[in-house]
């Protein structure tokens, strides 16, 4: 289940703030977000690893999402559901992510990632 207060909040950011999602999950992930539950307007920017051919919490996902997005990692903030992935977006392992599993149960789309 799709958590719309979330989406909301994320499309409140819009225009002050850069947002992007970062998923694991399938490749028909954008499709879904546009087209299904129509609130791919609420990012910047969609990675999907199966599109990108690698998976949280490889660094690689985060450099490229901040390369095409033209940020660095210290102007980012890297919140996640699972508690695995935390990591700064920039690969590092000193870490400052939010983790949102009390927020977002079961992930923002109920299935985590």
């Amino acid at each position: 289940m799709l958590d719309r207060a979330l989406i909301d909040f994320i499309r409140a950011l819009r225009g002050r703030y850069t947002t992007a999602i970062i998923s694991n999950y399938m490749d028909e992930l954008p499709h879904l977000l546009t087209h299904v539950h129509a609130v791919a307007d609420a990012f910047d920017l969609i990675v999907v690893s199966a599109q990108e051919r690698i998976m949280k919490p490889d660094a690689e996902i985060f450099q490229r999402t901040l390369s095409r997005l033209n940020l660095r990692p210290e102007e980012t903030v890297f919140i996640d559901d699972c508690p695995q992935r935390r990591r700064r977006a920039g690969g590092g392992d000193e870490g400052d992510p939010l983790y949102a599993g009390d927020r977002m149960e079961g992930g923002v789309g109920g299935g985590g990632g």
